[in-house]
């Protein structure tokens, strides 16, 4: 019998089905749809999932009278999930190439290639280096969330920082962070000099009150204002003015980070906001262990954010093998420590190789491959590739399904 209709998925739309649920994205318009597993639908599905159909399906005349197969495929194409074409004795059968993660550079293929070594990749992988200089900090446990000074006695040894770097393949290491009051590290200058040496950009992450003093630093010989950016936490009315005051003049780019730990801290930074139009101050909420009800109100992914995101097929490429907010990043603490994700172990010392530690890393899902596929909480939802990766906050919550998604 000759089909009515051929079905085509295009091929920037991906299909996940589960027994009773079925996702189409289209990444390219950017369009969500999501629908109910059963009878014609759910064979239609298993077919279109199969490669060798090439995302294309005969409709028969009779599968056309059944009303919720022909409901479901005119709501797709509404969507611009795919096609129905008339079918012709002239015209050949449509194809369709369902959008598929080329894994020839994945770690756990090389592993299994012969003749190919996961360290082929290594000098790719190193984009981010963040610093933790030590001294005193307000909230030493903020530094598990995001990039805040840590409490400790000790400072970053610069002779062995020095080595580390010089024996590194810098080639692709875009940023460095440097987390601290660096007004009080006692290696400042040298730390300059060999910040200077890099073509990354530097990031100085310190407490507002702390930076009052940095213009000596702004003005040094060491201090490229093109090459560095401030970010400062916010500590209070008078050091943000003072601050504003100080930089209005100044050609460096700098911008605030305002700890929310609650609604009427998002109500205080938005009238900071409106009241200083030329500043940017960006919201950084943080997880105390009591505020719990804020995050599930505010922070939580919830079903709308996923209909209405903008992933383009990288972006879910790049969700099924990698974790974008560890990938590439290493931090060093005072002690000389090493981590991929500072709530996990170390994964070795300053007075390892760059190439060592990355080899480690990639070798395991600690961090940089960290997916929501190997989290069992969101191993089998059918939105994990529409979400955002996880996160230090599903650390430091203790679960990786910050959702309201069933």
């Amino acid at each position: 019998m000759k089909p009515t209709y051929y079905y085509t998925l295009y091929p920037d739309t991906f299909l996940w089905i589960n027994e009773t649920e079925g996702v189409m994205y289209n990444a390219k318009e950017h369009t969500y749809l999501s629908f109910d597993i059963h009878g014609l639908i759910k064979k239609y599905c298993l077919m279109l999932n199969e490669l060798r159909n090439l995302y294309t399906i005969d409709v028969s005349p009779e599968d056309w009278e059944d009303t919720d197969l022909r409901s479901w495929m005119l709501d797709t194409v509404e969507n611009k999930m795919g096609c129905l074409i008339e079918y012709s004795d002239t015209e050949s059968r449509p194809i369709s190439f369902p959008p598929l993660l080329n894994l020839q550079s994945d770690v756990d293929r090389i592993e299994k290639e012969k003749g190919r070594e996961v360290g082929e990749y290594v000098a790719y992988n190193w984009n981010e280096l963040s610093l933790f200089l030590g001294g005193q900090s307000e909230h030493p446990d903020y530094c598990r969330q995001f990039l805040y000074p840590i409490a400790d006695e000790h400072f970053l040894d610069i002779q062995t920082l020095e080595t580390f770097l010089a024996t590194a393949n810098n080639t692709y290491l875009l940023q460095v962070n440097v987390i601290g009051d660096i007004l009080q590290y006692p290696y400042k200058k040298q730390l300059m000099c060999l910040l200077g040496g890099l073509t990354a950009k530097v990031c100085l992450y310190m407490l507002g009150d702390n930076a009052k003093g940095i213009g000596d630093l702004l003005n040094s010989s060491e201090f490229d204002k093109d090459k560095y950016e401030l970010k400062l936490y916010y500590a209070g009315q008078n050091s943000f003015d003072e601050i504003n005051r100080m930089l209005a003049d100044s050609s460096i780019s700098f911008s605030w980070m305002y700890i929310i730990l609650g609604e009427s801290d998002i109500e205080e930074m938005e009238e900071m906001k409106q009241n200083n139009v030329n500043v940017e101050i960006i919201p950084c909420p943080a997880f105390t262990g009591d505020n719990l009800d804020f995050f599930e109100q505010y922070i939580y992914t919830c079903k709308e954010d996923i209909t209405v995101c903008s992933y383009d097929k990288k972006d879910i490429f790049a969700h099924q093998v990698m974790n974008s907010n560890y990938w590439g990043r290493l931090s060093v603490f005072p002690d000389g420590s090493v981590y991929s994700n500072i709530n996990n172990p170390p994964v070795g010392t300053i007075k390892d190789t760059i190439y060592d530690l990355i080899i480690k890393e990639m070798k395991n899902r600690s961090a940089w491959r960290l997916t929501r596929d190997v989290t069992p909480e969101c191993a089998k939802c059918l939105h994990r590739y529409l979400c955002p990766p996880p996160s230090n906050y599903g650390f430091v919550i203790g679960k990786f399904n910050l959702c309201h998604l069933k």
